[in-house]
C-alpha cells in the first residue's frame, strides 16, 4: 500500500525468500521516509508450529513500569521484579488487576491509555534472550538475518544481546516502550508471535532533531546531564503534545502475525493492549554506515551500546576511510534517499554518486563565521549594517510556558537551536532575540521589581501594573507568561502567599522591610530561601531543571550539586535509630510515591504518603487532580484540611547496619563516602558500630 505515512507491505511467497532484497524494495518505495513499516508475511507462513510448549519459558528479570508526569508529558522508571515463568507472567497479565479495559476501537483504547498512563504500574517481560523460531524456518528468522551486521560478529566474535541476537519481549496492558531511536541508530526488525495487539507512534527520520529539541525543552536537567538522553528509554511524550508543536508522528496497529520494521534515526514508541509476546533485533544495510558513524550515544551508562564504525567504514565505504579517521567526514545525510541495492526497483538511479554529492555539500557549506553583534536601540529598530552572533540559549522556549498547551512559535530559532544575539544600544543589556520580546522588553534603572528587592534590569509589565524581571518569572514556578513568545505580561496571581512570607537569606540583614517572593533550595528539605536576583548576585548555582520545574537552585551548602544516584552494594553513612551516624551499605533500590499538599492555613507539606489521604482510596483510585479539596491525617492523629498540589515518585534506598538493622531513607538522607559531610553530621558520626551500642 503506497501513500503518505506508515506504509505496509504484503509480499508474496516468492518476495518473502529474500529479506534484504525485500528491504531494499520497500526503500524503492519510500517506505523509509516514515521511519516505520508494517509487513504481513504470506498466509501460509508460521515461524513456529506451536506456541503451547513455552509456559516453562523462564523471565529472569521482568520490570516493573513505574511512570510519573502529567499534562503528556512523563518519565518511566523500571523497578526489577524476582524471575518469572511465561505461565505465571500470562495469569498475572490477565488477572482483574492488570487486563485491558474493555472498548469499542483503538480509538478509545488509546485514549484509556494516556490517560490512566501513571496508574497500577505493569509488569513487562522484556529483554529475554532467546528465539521462539523453529530451527527450520529460513524466511526473516530474525536470529538469521544475514545483514552486514552480522560484520561485528564475524569480523570481531562479538554478540550483543539484542543487538545481534534476537530478543524476546512478553507484554500486557499498558506496558510501554518510550521514545527511542534503535542503538547505534540501526534498522529493527518486530514480529508479534501471538496475543493482543501493540500501538506504534513514528516520527519521521527528518524530523527527529525537532522531536529532540522538544524533549530537550521539556527536560533541559535531563538533557545536560547526557545529551543522549532519550536513549535510556524514559521519555513519554504524548501524541497531543505533538501535535501541538507541530512535530510530524504517524501511528499504526501491529497485529499478531506481523512485522514491524525501523529504519535508521527513526524515533517510535508505542504500548501493548494486552498479554502478547513480541521477538526483536537490529539489523543493517549499507545505507545504514553513515547513519553509524554520526549517531549520538548516551555517555553516562557504561551499559550501552556502542558498536566501533570502524570495520563498516573501511569495508563498505573505503574511499571514505582517511577522510573519516581524520574526523572530516561528517557530510549531512539526506534521509529520502534509499539503500543502493534499491536501484534495482528504480531503474538504476538509488544511492547514485551519494557520497560524493553529499561531501561537495559540505564542503560548499563551510565558511567564515561572522561574531559582531547587532546594536538596538530601546524601541527594538536594529542598527544598519554589521555582522550576526549567534548562541544556543540556556533556557529553552518550553520553560517560558506553565503548562503544556498551546502552540509556541519560534521564528528566531534557528534549526540548530541557536538564536541570534542583540544588544542594547543604550545600557548594553543583551539577549537572544525574539522580535516580539524584544520589542516589548524594557530595560529602566528607575522601575522596581515586585517580585525582589532589586531596583532596574530587564523588565516585563506584570498583569498588576507593576512590572518583574524577566528572571524572577523565570524563576518563580508559579509566574506565568500570558504571551509565551512576547514573554508579556507576567501572570503573578498564582504565586501563594507563603512564598511573600519567606526570607531572603541574602539582602534581609539590609533591607528594613522584606519585600518581594523568594525561592527555595532545591536540594531535598533544604529550607534556604532568596531572591532570584540576589541568588545571581551571590553566585548561587542555577540549572535548567525537567518541565514542570524550570529552575534548579543549589545553595552554598549543597554546592556540591545535585545527589548522584547510589548502586546496590554501595557503602554510605546514614542515621541509625539511636540519632547517630554510622557506616552502612544499601542493599536495596526501591521507589516510593509521596503526596504535596498545600493546609488551609498555608503551610505545606511533599512528602505525604497515599494512606495518609484519607477521603479517598488513592492506592486503588489514584492520586487526586490538581486542586482537589483532600483531608489529610496528620502525625498528631488529627485530620487537617489541605488542596491537593501533585505527586512524586521518589527514589528510596534500603540501608543494612552492623547490626543488621534495616532502614528505608531518601536520598537527602545518606551520603556517599566520597561526599562531604556537614559539620552536624561529623559530630555524631560514630566509626566503630559496636561500642556505640553501649552508649544506648
Amino acid at each position: 500500500n503506497q501513500g503518505k505515512g506508515i506504509m505496509t507491505f504484503y509480499p508474496t511467497i516468492e518476495e518473502f525468500k529474500n529479506f534484504n532484497r525485500y528491504i531494499a524494495y520497500m526503500e524503492s518505495q519510500g517506505a523509509h521516509k516514515a521511519g516505520l513499516a508494517k509487513i504481513v508475511p504470506p498466509k501460509n507462513w508460521k515461524p513456529r508450529r506451536s506456541y503451547d510448549d513455552i509456559d516453562d519459558l523462564l523471565i529472569p528479570a521482568p520490570i516493573q513500569q513505574v511512570v510519573t508526569g502529567q499534562s503528556g508529558l512523563f518519565t518511566q522508571y523500571n523497578i526489577q521484579k524476582k524471575a518469572m515463568t511465561v505461565k505465571e507472567f500470562r495469569k498475572t497479565a490477565n488477572s482483574d488487576k492488570f487486563c485491558s479495559p474493555r472498548y469499542d476501537d483503538f480509538e478509545e483504547l488509546e485514549r484509556k491509555y494516556w490517560k490512566n498512563l501513571t496508574f497500577n504500574p505493569p509488569i513487562y517481560g522484556a529483554d529475554v534472550n532467546g528465539t521462539l523460531y523453529d530451527t527450520d524456518v529460513k524466511e526473516w528468522n530474525i536470529g538469521h538475518l544475514n545483514t552486514i551486521l552480522d560484520t561485528v560478529e564475524h569480523e570481531s566474535g562479538i554478540t550483543i544481546e539484542g543487538v545481534n541476537t534476537p530478543y524476546l519481549y512478553f507484554g500486557m496492558w499498558k506496558t510501554t516502550f518510550a521514545w527511542h531511536t534503535e542503538d547505534m541508530d540501526l534498522y529493527s526488525i518486530n514480529y508479534l508471535h501471538f496475543g493482543e495487539p501493540k500501538s506504534w507512534y513514528c516520527v519521521p527520520p527528518e524530523h527527529g532533531k525537532r522531536l529532540e529539541r522538544l524533549a530537550k525543552g521539556f527536560f533541559p536537567g535531563s538533557s545536560q546531564n547526557c545529551e543522549a538522553f532519550l536513549r535510556h528509554k524514559m521519555t513519554l511524550i504524548s501524541p497531543s503534545i505533538l501535535k501541538k508543536y507541530g512535530i510530524p508522528f504517524e501511528k499504526i496497529t501491529q497485529e499478531a502475525g506481523e512485522f514491524m520494521i525501523t529504519f535508521p534515526y527513526g524515533y517510535h514508541a508505542g504500548f501493548n493492549h494486552g498479554f502478547n509476546c513480541a521477538e526483536s533485533t537490529n539489523f543493517a544495510t549499507r545505507r545504514w554506515v553513515d547513519y553509524g558513524k554520526q549517531a549520538i550515544l548516551c555517555s553516562c551508562r557504561k551499559d550501552m551500546v556502542k558498536i566501533s564504525m570502524d570495520v563498516f567504514v573501511r569495508k563498505f565505504q573505503p574511499e571514505r576511510y582517511e577522510l573519516w579517521l581524520s574526523g572530516k567526514d561528517n557530510a549531512p545525510i539526506d534521509h529520502s534517499k534509499p539503500m543502493p541495492e534499491a536501484a534495482e526497483f528504480l531503474g538504476g538511479e538509488a544511492g547514485k554518486s551519494g557520497a560524493q554529492e553529499l561531501c561537495n555539500v559540505n564542503q560548499s557549506s563551510e565558511g567564515q563565521k561572522k561574531s559582531d553583534v547587532i546594536s538596538l536601540s530601546q524601541s527594538g529598530s536594529a542598527a544598519e549594517g554589521g555582522d550576526i552572533q549567534r548562541t544556543k540559549p540556556l533556557i529553552p522556549e518550553m520553560c517560558f510556558t506553565s503548562s503544556s498547551e498551546g502552540h509556541l512559535s519560534t521564528p528566531n530559532l534557528e534549526e540548530d537551536g541557536t538564536s541570534q544575539l542583540v544588544s542594547c544600544s543604550e545600557c548594553s543589556v543583551r539577549v537572544h532575540t525574539s522580535k516580539q520580546f524584544v520589542t516589548h522588553l524594557f530595560v529602566s534603572f528607575s522601575q522596581d521589581c515586585c517580585l525582589c528587592s532589586l531596583r532596574g534590569g530587564a523588565l516585563q509589565k506584570a498583569n498588576n501594573d507593576k512590572w518583574v524581571h524577566v528572571l524572577c518569572a523565570v524563576a518563580v514556578l508559579e509566574a506565568r507568561f500570558v504571551n509565551i513568545a512576547e514573554r508579556s505580561p507576567v501572570d503573578l496571581s498564582n504565586i501563594p502567599l507563603q512564598r511573600f512570607k519567606l526570607k531572603c537569606q541574602f539582602c534581609r540583614k539590609w533591607v528594613k522591610k522584606s519585600t518581594g517572593c523568594c525561592v527555595q533550595c532545591s536540594h531535598g528539605r533544604c529550607s534556604t530561601s532568596f531572591h532570584p536576583t540576589c541568588a545571581q548576585a551571590a553566585g548561587v548555582q542555577m540549572h535548567p531543571d525537567d518541565w514542570p520545574f524550570v529552575v534548579y537552585f543549589t545553595c552554598w551548602r549543597h554546592k556540591g550539586g545535585i545527589h548522584v544516584e547510589l548502586e546496590k552494594g554501595q557503602k554510605v553513612i546514614c542515621k541509625h535509630r539511636n540519632s547517630r551516624y554510622y557506616h552502612c551499605e544499601v542493599v536495596e533500590l526501591t521507589k516510593a510515591t509521596f503526596y504535596e499538599v498545600i493546609f488551609d492555613d498555608g503551610s505545606f507539606s511533599d512528602n505525604l504518603f497515599p494512606e495518609d489521604i484519607v477521603n479517598r482510596d488513592c492506592r486503588q483510585l489514584g492520586p487526586p487532580s490538581e486542586g482537589d479539596v483532600v483531608q489529610v491525617r496528620w502525625t498528631d492523629g488529627l485530620i487537617y484540611g489541605a488542596k491537593f498540589v501533585s505527586d512524586h515518585i521518589i527514589p528510596m534506598y534500603q540501608v543494612e547496619f552492623e547490626d543488621d538493622s534495616q532502614l528505608t531513607v531518601k536520598r537527602e538522607d545518606v551520603y556517599s563516602l566520597d561526599e562531604e559531610l556537614p559539620k552536624r553530621i561529623k559530630a555524631r558520626l560514630v566509626c566503630n558500630f559496636l561500642p556505640a551500642l553501649l552508649l544506648k
